[in-house]
């Protein structure tokens, strides 16, 4: 988590609390989530798609303790 950051819900004003979306792959391997710049290109495999030559940004999600909205930021410093 990150320190020192303040956020507002944007729906009611509330506090948001951070956090993330948890990314189950295979077995017990899990991953914090990441926005990809662009539409989804897809590969020959099916579902699955093109992403190492794209801009990445870890994303972390934020519930707000007061209504229960989830928010996501892309943030360069995350």
């Amino acid at each position: 988590m990150s320190p020192a950051r303040t956020r507002k819900c944007s729906g009611c004003d509330g506090a948001l609390e951070e956090g993330f979306l948890l990314d189950r792959r295979r077995g017990f391997s899990a991953y914090a989530g990441e926005w990809v710049e662009g539409a989804p290109e897809k590969r020959l495999l099916p579902g699955r798609v093109k992403f190492l030559s794209k801009r990445r940004m870890p994303v972390s999600a934020w519930r707000c303790t007061k209504c229960g909205a989830l928010q996501l930021f892309a943030d360069a410093t995350a």
